[in-house]
């Protein structure tokens, strides 16, 4: 979904479809964006990572992957434009595990792309969940 965001107020309004992904590409999983405001989507199921213009819903790039279930993308490494993909054998039968036996392995894709450096999110307190200091992650 794609929303209209007031930077001042940090309000969202006018939800609508960025993009429509088709069957055969896999089922939208983890994603993130990149400075130029295009959408990585990993796909479970489909094999690939996809870029996407969410003004115009426009598949821009397919990237194919040594892994059938493609979960999730994000931006790192010292100038943020290394994309990390991780991929997942959950519910794997043995046949694409062996079509796809890198699944489940981290991958790294080096870009000429970068990560936004920052995010005008606004936050409720009422939506954050601390962790105790024990614990260290939620």
């Amino acid at each position: 979904m794609a929303y209209d965001y007031d930077l001042a107020s940090g309000d969202i309004a006018n939800p609508r479809p960025a993009v429509s992904v088709p069957p055969e590409l896999g089922w939208p999983d983890g994603m993130t964006s990149d400075m130029e405001g295009r959408l990585w989507v990993a796909m479970w199921g489909g094999a690939r990572l996809t870029r996407w213009n969410p003004l115009t819903g426009r598949l821009l790039a397919e990237i194919p992957f040594p892994a059938f279930n493609v979960s999730c993308c994000a931006f790192g490494g010292p100038n943020l434009s290394d994309l990390y993909v991780t991929t997942a054998r959950k519910d794997m039968k043995a046949e694409q595990l062996a079509k796809y036996p890198l699944t489940g392995g981290l991958f790294c894709i080096h870009t000429k792309i970068e990560a936004c450096r920052r995010s005008n999110l606004r936050v409720e307190k009422s939506f954050i969940q601390l962790c105790p200091p024990s614990v260290g992650v939620c």
